[in-house]
């Protein structure tokens, strides 16, 4: 029997789908590869800001109550702040002071609470911070979350609604033509519907690619390091000006550089460095997640970092 929408992908945006999708009656089956937060939903900071672009802010509003709204829900636990932690970019020369400056000012445009902190200032906030840094601004935002539990959880509440969520399903390929797809193809068969959501990451171009679709979308590796508990532990989340780029257009945004789609002349004469990642979390159970260093890949299997 045919469904309604065909879901590709057990991350946090096609079990968010499948959620929206199955709470409206649709019937719905989503497909996962491997596991559900198998790749970047599980492994990731897991924090909710306020974005910078103006167009984006009324949908994050929305986010926080469907949070809410999913943990209620299931057994399973979610956690989450109620209350931002707290979010300070910090400067350490002046190329870094303009980065941050327009940091904070995209993020005070979209009605975040900001305020600047000057370089003496900084160790009553943090007394473990580097004694050169100039400047930072502290905003107040940044909610913590669990990925994994939130996708985990966004998916079994789809099933409760009448979804079929299948793991370990590898589709292969879409069914139809480049006027209509009806479907997809899995190693145990086709899976027909009326529609067709793909949410399967890094592999969504393959997908679109024989239909003459070609999405400029490539994998990343990404580096994550958890430290225990210590002296000197953050207490808000600290960020380097210059890491977290903003996109799009206006005096106050720098144009974020696309993803590298690597190839194998560019392979042959060495591969691309990572891109070093320097934002300080403070968990909830008081160990601290560093990191969000980047690197072009070209497959899925783990490598040592070069960082």
């Amino acid at each position: 029997m045919a469904s309604d929408v065909v879901v590709v992908g057990g991350g946090v945006i096609g079990a968010a789908c499948a959620y929206a999708l199955s709470s409206r009656g649709a019937s719905v089956t989503l497909v996962e590869r491997s596991e559900l937060a198998a790749g970047a939903s599980g492994r990731n900071h897991g924090l909710l800001f306020v974005p910078t672009e103006p167009e984006l802010v009324e949908m994050a509003a929305r986010t926080l109550p469907l949070v809410r709204e999913v943990a209620e829900a299931t057994p399973l636990r979610v956690p989450f702040d109620e209350e931002p932690l707290g979010f300070l970019v910090v400067a350490g020369d002046q190329d870094e002071v303009s980065d941050a400056r327009a940091e904070a000012e995209g993020a005070r445009d979209n009605g975040v609470q900001v305020e600047q902190v000057p370089g003496d200032g900084l160790r009553e906030i943090e007394p473990a911070l580097a004694p050169d840094l100039v400047e930072a601004w502290l905003l107040r935002d940044g909610r913590r979350l669990d990925p994994a539990a939130l996708t985990v959880a966004l998916a079994t509440a789809s099933r409760d609604r009448g979804a079929e969520v299948r793991t370990h399903l590898s589709v292969r390929a879409l069914l139809g033509s480049d006027q209509r797809v009806v479907g997809v193809m899995t190693d145990e068969g086709p899976l027909h519907a009326g529609t067709v959501v793909l949410a399967a990451g890094p592999w969504t171009a393959s997908l679109l690619r024989p239909l003459g679709i070609h999405l400029p979308v490539a994998g990343v590796r990404g580096w994550l390091v958890h430290l225990g508990p210590g002296p000197g532990s953050p207490r808000v989340l600290v960020e380097r000006g210059g890491w977290h780029t903003l996109s799009g257009g206006g005096s106050f945004r720098a144009e974020a550089p696309p993803v590298p789609v690597l190839r194998a002349a560019e392979v042959a004469r060495g591969h691309p460095g990572p891109d070093v990642g320097t934002l300080l979390q403070p968990t909830q159970d008081g160990s601290v997640l560093l990191g969000g260093s980047l690197q072009a890949a070209l497959a899925a299997e783990p490598e040592e970092p070069s960082i």
